[in-house]
């Protein structure tokens, strides 16, 4: 166990050998979230895995960096079919523990059959537009969708459970308890499994005792017992006694009767296609394509609408760059912000939010002389700082995970310049010591030690400068 504060190594005292912080809550805390963690892996190890997920939960609802507990729930979530939740506890891992971490293993694995990972997001979404089908009452259609989702992603719980609902309220019941036993030997501890199956078991029941009014008045027990007491009072039979059940069948008198019967039967059979399944299929079809329809022609309209507003301010802003070029230094300080203003916009107004923000990084708000153009610059900001940071942080990523720390160093740089955070100046340092670029490795280290004394990254950025030293 580490010291939170300073990394240290800690010994039975409560207090830290190296910095004299008082580390007896934190003891506490480590204890407490690995104690459910070990529930969690023995729950996990006898399949009860919706009762790991519940503990793995609550020992990182206590300690969110015990990255033992984080990666075992990304290994259950995917072994309940749950591959986004898998893979979003991973990489939350991945950051918060960057060397030596089983999730680089976990991801790796995931994302290397890309076919597999792009099968396994097609069937969420197949799942959600299940669901959809389901609350408009289209059931049949959501089955056939379900059954899909199911034959490619055998383990998908939820895709089990809706799929025993929609069964059990066709009156299903035998196929529904297929589908619940399915979900039971996967998760065996899933409570929404055992309720529907308690349910089931009532409902089978109670259509029995409606069929048969003697069912409801007598036990089970009572049943069984009744029933051997009319075999003992039967005549036993011997070897000699023969039973030769009543039929009704008769052969045809001659061959044209069987070959009308069989073409009735394919007639029968086209029918029930035809005003049964087809026009179910037809129907989901169609909605799927009037709700994309729908949805593309929303964001076309709001995308048209954003392009003329954009088209607006940046006409209003090149008349007031016209106005203030020439004279004056301030004015050509005014024109430059101008000029960077516009060309952000056009960059947000084209998607690339990447080359927004940086440009607006550079721009200096409070030289711009209009509230209109501050107001532009503020609006602009806030639409695309967030998705610059978090597309730059991410390319910093990869180009650390692929062997490229130069190329890593500058995209975590470029993320910081947009975002100031202790992450990205902390993986900039990082990937400038790898790069072999000292000098720049000491700067970012200093930034994180100086500006954010209190994160965990001050503590290693201190053991990577004293190997600077």
């Amino acid at each position: 166990m580490k010291c939170y504060k300073c990394g240290n190594e800690l010994t039975n005292s409560d207090v830290c050998s190296n910095c004299g912080c008082d580390v007896t809550a934190y003891k506490l805390v480590v204890r407490a979230s690995n104690s459910y963690y070990n529930e969690g892996l023995i729950k996990a190890s006898v399949r009860d895995l919706t009762g790991a997920v519940y503990c793995l939960r609550a020992s990182l609802s206590i300690n969110k960096y015990n990255t033992k507990a984080r990666n075992l729930l990304g290994l259950v979530y995917y072994e309940m079919g749950e591959v986004v939740e898998a893979l979003t506890q991973w990489v939350m891992s991945k950051n918060y523990k960057p060397e030596k971490n089983a999730a680089d293993v976990f991801i790796q694995k995931v994302q290397s059959n890309q076919n597999k990972l792009e099968s396994m997001n097609q069937t969420i979404k197949k799942f959600n537009r299940c669901l959809e089908y389901a609350k408009e009452g289209s059931d049949d259609v959501a089955k056939i969708q379900l059954k899909k989702v199911i034959s490619n992603n055998p383990n998908f719980i939820k895709a089990y459970l809706l799929l025993s609902l929609l069964l059990m309220k066709k009156g299903e019941y035998d196929k529904a308890k297929k589908s619940i036993n399915k979900v039971l030997v996967i998760d065996r501890g899933n409570t929404l499994a055992l309720k529907y199956l308690k349910e089931l078991n009532e409902l089978v029941d109670e259509k029995k005792a409606q069929a048969d009014p003697e069912y409801a008045a007598v036990d089970k027990s009572s049943r069984k017992e009744s029933v051997k007491d009319k075999d003992g009072d039967r005549k036993a039979l011997s070897g000699h006694d023969v039973i030769i059940p009543k039929g009704s069948y008769k052969e045809p008198s001659n061959g044209a009767v069987t070959v009308v019967n069989l073409l009735v039967g394919v007639a029968i059979g086209a029918a029930i296609i035809w005003f049964l399944i087809l026009p179910s299929k037809l129907k989901g079809v169609t909605y799927d394509n009037n709700k994309t329809i729908k949805e593309y022609s929303q964001k076309i309209a709001d995308a048209n609408a954003q392009v003329t507003r954009l088209t607006s301010q940046v006409d209003s802003l090149t008349a007031q760059l016209d106005e203030i070029k020439g004279g004056n230094t301030a004015n050509a300080v005014n024109a430059d912000n101008y000029s960077k203003l516009i060309d952000a916009i056009n960059y947000a107004g084209s998607g690339n939010a990447v080359a927004a923000a940086e440009l607006l990084a550079s721009v200096d708000s409070t030289q711009l002389p209009s509230e209109n153009a501050k107001s532009l610059y503020s609006q602009i900001w806030t639409q695309n700082f967030l998705t610059a940071y978090e597309s730059l942080y991410n390319q910093g990523t990869q180009a650390d995970n692929a062997g490229n720390p130069s190329g890593a160093a500058d995209f975590f740089k470029r993320a910081y310049a947009i975002n100031p955070t202790a992450e990205a100046a902390y993986y900039a340092a990082v990937a400038y010591f790898e790069a072999g670029d000292t000098a720049n490795a000491k700067t970012y280290f200093d930034i994180v030690i100086n500006n954010y004394p209190d994160s965990r990254f001050a503590a290693e950025s201190n053991g990577y400068l004293s190997r600077l030293q």
